[in-house]
């Protein structure tokens, strides 16, 4: 009764490891269970540019920013959507 259990909680990706939070028990008390969850800042970063060629390229950055931390995390699939006006004429 006298000790109380922690465990942390954590999300893996690929091989990173992302903190959620804590959850602890302690049997002493009225209500035993109490949860920590972090607060959690997603961030993209979106590049484009152009070649020498005149080609563009694009690449993508996906981080989740936690405990004051950034977890760079691998991004296994993107596509760029490119929506183009239609051509009107006019008279």
């Amino acid at each position: 009764m006298k000790n109380v259990q922690h465990l942390d909680i954590q999300e893996n990706f690929d091989k990173t490891t992302v903190p959620i939070g804590d959850v602890a028990f302690d049997a002493s008390k009225q209500a035993p269970w109490t949860l920590n969850v972090k607060p959690r800042q997603y961030n993209v970063v979106n590049v484009v540019g152009t070649d020498e060629n005149n080609k563009q390229y694009f690449y993508n950055k996906f981080s989740i920013k936690t405990d004051g931390k950034d977890y760079p995390l691998n991004i296994n699939n993107s596509q760029l959507v490119q929506e183009v006006p239609e051509a009107k004429l006019s008279f």
